[in-house]
C-alpha cells in the first residue's frame, strides 16, 4: 500500500508538470496510473486471499493440535504465508532495460593505417552486433542478468542478423522496432595492428526511435506486467535502465518515464549529442570516457578537467546524479560521489534471484574471487573547491574510488573496440548483484580486460564461468 501510495504520487507529480498543451503526455500517464491501480487491486485481493487461508489453516491447527498432537503453530504459519507472499510478487531475476543503437560491425585489423590512394591488405577480418548499449546488454547477459532492448534496425538482413544475434546472447529484442524505411545500423572499423588504435566510421539510420515509440513500448510492457500479476502472480519489473546517449529525444521520454516510476537510470555518454543537456538532469549514474568531463565542464565556461570537471558534472544544481565513474584506458576507472550519497538505494529490492537459476550457486564464489585478487583499488574522501553560479565558492566533499586497469600485455592486446561497454556492463552486474562499488568496479575493468583479446566488440566477452576461471588463475 506504501508503495503504490508512493509511485502513483510520484505518477501525479510528474503529471502536474507536463504543459497543458501536450494531451498526449497527459493521456498517457493517467492510463500509466490507471494500469498502477489494476495491479494493487489484484495485489489487495490476493492479500486477502492469504488471510482467509491463514485463519483455515489456525482452525485446521486447533483441531489436529489437540487430536494428533500437532506440533506446528500459528508462528510458522505466518511465517509460510509471508515468505509466500513476498516471494511470488516480486520479479523472478533482476532486469535491465537498454535503449540506444544496436548496429554491426565489420571489423578489419591493418598492420599500419593506410595512407590516401593506398592500397593494403588486411590482416584479419570479423562482423560482430555492435552499437554501445547492445554491447553492454550482451555484457550483463553472458554475466546471467536479464536484459532487453528498445532499438530500431532494419527489416533487412542485417536487420535479422542483429535481432538474431542478441537473442542467441539472451538479449530479449521483444521491445525492437523493425523499420523498412531505412537500412540498418553498421559501422566500419579499421584496426591498427602497430598502435591498437581504431577508426570507426558509423552509417546510421535515417529513422530513429521517437517518444512515440517510447510511449506505445511503455504502455505495452506496463499492460504485460498487469496481466502477468493477474494470471501468474508474478510481476516482471524493469529494476533498471541504461542509455547510450543516442536518439537523445526519445531516451529523454524514456528517463522521464523511468524517473516516474522511481526507476534508476543509468547514462553512457562520450559527446554532446543534441538534446543531451536535456538527459543529464534525469540520470542516476553517468558513465563517461576520460574526454566529457572536460567537455562539459567547457560547454558551462569554465576550463576544468579530471575529477574538478567530474564534480562540475556531480554537483551541478539540476542533476540528479549520484555517481560518475570515467573510465581512462589503461590508467584505471575512478567513481566520484558525494559522502551523503548511498548508492544502494538505486539497487533493486533484496530477496530476488540477481541471476539465472544455471548461474545462481556461482554468484558467492564469483564474489569471494573478487574480493581476492590482486587489482589495486581504493576509495578516499577527498574535497574539492567549486565555484558557484554566484561567484562563490563551495567546498565538496567527496567519496572517491579509484581501480587500477587489469593486467594486459601489449601482445594480448587484439582491439579496443567496445571495452568502455563492456566495463559498464562489468559493473552494473555487480552492482546490481548487491556487490560494493570497489568489486563492482574490478568486475568491469577484468571484463573489459577480457575483451581487448578478441577482435570486435563481443568476441571474448566472458561468461560468469570464463570470468571465474580467469580469477582462479590470477590468485
Amino acid at each position: 500500500e506504501e508503495l503504490y501510495e508512493k509511485e502513483s504520487n510520484k505518477s501525479k507529480e510528474e503529471l502536474s508538470l507536463q504543459d497543458a498543451t501536450c494531451p498526449e503526455d497527459r493521456e498517457f500517464w493517467m492510463k500509466t496510473i490507471d494500469l498502477t491501480k489494476t495491479e494493487m487491486s489484484y495485489l489487495l485481493e490476493e492479500r486477502n486471499n492469504l488471510n482467509h487461508r491463514l485463519d483455515l489453516l489456525l482452525e485446521l491447527q486447533k483441531s489436529y493440535s489437540f487430536e494428533r498432537g500437532a506440533v506446528f503453530n500459528a508462528s510458522m504459519i505466518k511465517r509460510s504465508v509471508s515468505s509466500m507472499h513476498s516471494r511470488d510478487y516480486r520479479c523472478k531475476s533482476y532486469s535491465v532495460l537498454g535503449m540506444g543503437v544496436a548496429g554491426q560491425d565489420y571489423v578489419l585489423c591493418v598492420e599500419k593505417f593506410p595512407k590516401p590512394d593506398e592500397k593494403i591488405r588486411s590482416t584479419d577480418y570479423s562482423s560482430n552486433g555492435g552499437g554501445n548499449v547492445a554491447n553492454t546488454l550482451t555484457t550483463m547477459s553472458r554475466l546471467g542478468v536479464h536484459t532487453s532492448l528498445l532499438s530500431i534496425v532494419g527489416t533487412d538482413p542485417t536487420g535479422d542478423l542483429i535481432i538474431n544475434t542478441l537473442e542467441n546472447d539472451g538479449v530479449n529484442t521483444k521491445w525492437c522496432v523493425r523499420s523498412s524505411s531505412s537500412s540498418s545500423a553498421m559501422t566500419h572499423i579499421i584496426v591498427e595492428n602497430e598502435t591498437h588504435t581504431r577508426t570507426c566510421i558509423h552509417t546510421a539510420m535515417s529513422q530513429e526511435l521517437t517518444e512515440s515509440h517510447v510511449h506505445t513500448v511503455w504502455t505495452n510492457y506496463m499492460e504485460l506486467n498487469a496481466r502477468s500479476i493477474r494470471e501468474c502472480g508474478v510481476t516482471d519489473q524493469i529494476d533498471m535502465i541504461h542509455l547510450d546517449s543516442r536518439q537523445t529525444k526519445a531516451a529523454v521520454s524514456l528517463a522521464r518515464l523511468a524517473n516516474g516510476m522511481g526507476i534508476p537510470v543509468c547514462l553512457d555518454v562520450e559527446k554532446f549529442r543534441p538534446h543531451i543537456e536535456a538527459l543529464l538532469p534525469l540520470c542516476n549514474i553517468i558513465f563517461t570516457n576520460q574526454h566529457f568531463p572536460a567537455l562539459y565542464a567547457q560547454s558551462s565556461g569554465v576550463d576544468l578537467s579530471g575529477i574538478e570537471a567530474m564534480t562540475a558534472m556531480l554537483c551541478h544544481p539540476s542533476h540528479r546524479a549520484q555517481g560518475i565513474i570515467t573510465t581512462m584506458g589503461a590508467q584505471g576507472s575512478m567513481m566520484i560521489r558525494r559522502v551523503e550519497d548511498d548508492l544502494s538505494n538505486l539497487r533493486p529490492h533484496p530477496g530476488a534471484s540477481t541471476v539465472q537459476p544455471t548461474e545462481k550457486s556461482l554468484s558467492p564464489a564469483l564474489l569471494s574471487l573478487l574480493e581476492s585478487v590482486s587489482l589495486p583499488s581504493s576509495t578516499t574522501t577527498e574535497t574539492v573547491k567549486m565555484t558557484r553560479e554566484d561567484g562563490t565558492e563551495e567546498a565538496v566533499i567527496l567519496s572517491v574510488t579509484r581501480c587500477s586497469a587489469w593486467r594486459v600485455s601489449p601482445e594480448e592486446v587484439v582491439d579496443s573496440t567496445g571495452a568502455g561497454d563492456a566495463f559498464i556492463g562489468g559493473f552494473l552486474a555487480g552492482f546490481i548483484r548487491g556487490y560494493s562499488k570497489e568489486i563492482s568496479m574490478r568486475m568491469g575493468t577484468i571484463v573489459a580486460a577480457e575483451k581487448l583479446r578478441g577482435i570486435g566488440a563481443r568476441s571474448t566477452l566472458p561468461t560468469v564461468e570464463k570470468l571465474m576461471s580467469v580469477l582462479s588463475l590470477s590468485t
